[in-house]
């Protein structure tokens, strides 16, 4: 009998065809990153050519610097910090609340409010009902 008739050949297969989707999903999700590298590491006039150059020849690290000293990014550094530490905050302490109510509280409707809560969570922000967040 051919190998690939018996068990452990076909659990072979499938292993093998599954590390290949994965494979495959790793790529997808790794190429914009190392196409952002790649550009910044890039001159100017080296962006914009077709066929790409995947490896710059030599690399710009003093992109990066340009980048980090044209702006005060240090204060838009820590003013991101403060604002995320303040929703992270705000965050734990509004959900600590609810989940305590939908855990320990009784009331009628509990689990029809806390299945629409669920819904609205696996909604892409642009879907949830409301006015978007104000910038």
């Amino acid at each position: 009998m051919p190998f690939w008739r018996t068990r452990k050949g076909q659990d072979a297969i499938v292993t093998a065809a599954v590390y290949a989707v994965l494979l495959a999903g790793t790529a997808v999700v790794l190429l914009p990153f190392f196409w952002m590298l790649s550009t910044a590491l890039k001159r100017p006039e080296e962006v914009y050519i077709s066929p790409p150059i995947w490896i710059p020849s030599p690399p710009q690290f003093e992109n990066f610097w340009t980048a980090l000293t044209r702006v005060p990014f240090h204060i838009y550094a820590v003013n991101t910090a403060i604002i995320v530490a303040a929703v992270m905050i705000g965050t734990l302490l509004s959900c600590s609340f609810a989940a305590y109510g939908f855990a320990r509280l009784r009331a009628p409707g509990k689990d029809l409010i806390f299945m629409m809560v669920l819904a609205t969570l696996m909604l892409p922000g642009r879907g949830r009902p409301g006015p978007p967040p104000l910038m």
